[in-house]
């Protein structure tokens, strides 16, 4: 079973990596709709296989840790954006104040065992609310991406164990595959 799931990080890194550095590579005339819609492919079948992999455990928690995550992914995502937008704060420092914020969370309520999952899943989001406003184009953009880094958190939850830049590279993918919803499909 662990092979699978090494087997299934392994080929959800490399498949994102191998895209993005084609997307660098070839910028220029190149129809990036073709690059996105084959990413999509490829990332969706490695995910769909994590996603089979994951439903072998309790359908239900399965769901309602992705709700969990969504929810507070998005909140510090548009918190984050918030500080940054109408408060006019930097990106690192709204995105430290919010991270500081959510890492007292868990002494607040020490009998809620989820608690303990929450700073980590809000310090996502705020790597997602630190996106440029020449990029993301409102709360809709912030919230979206912010659903996608959720999903995309939970989906990869035990997949880049040890290894650091791990929630930063689930933000990055949720605003890049916001990025390219937007300007194509939205």
């Amino acid at each position: 079973m662990k092979r699978i799931f090494h087997f299934s990080s392994l080929a959800l890194f490399s498949v994102l990596n191998f895209y993005f550095l084609l997307g660098v590579f070839l910028r220029s005339g190149t129809e990036p709709i073709n690059i996105f819609l084959l990413s999509l492919l490829c990332i969706g079948m490695v995910l769909s296989l994590r996603f089979q992999l994951s439903l072998m455990y309790d359908n239900q928690v399965f769901f309602f840790e992705i709700v969990r995550a969504v929810l507070f992914v998005s909140i510090g995502a548009v918190l984050t954006f918030y500080l940054m937008i109408f408060l006019h704060l930097s990106a690192v420092i709204s995105s430290s104040l919010i991270g500081v914020g959510a890492s007292f969370l868990p002494s607040l309520n020490r009998k809620w065992g989820y608690a303990t999952q929450l700073p980590p899943l809000m310090y996502c989001g705020t790597f997602v609310g630190m996106t440029s406003p020449a990029i993301a184009s409102g709360l809709t953009f912030i919230i979206c991406a912010g659903s996608i880094a959720g999903v995309l958190f939970v989906v990869s939850r035990n997949m880049f164990n040890g290894f650091g830049g791990k929630l930063g590279a689930v933000a990055l993918w949720a605003v890049i595959i916001t990025s390219f919803l937007f300007l194509f499909v939205l």
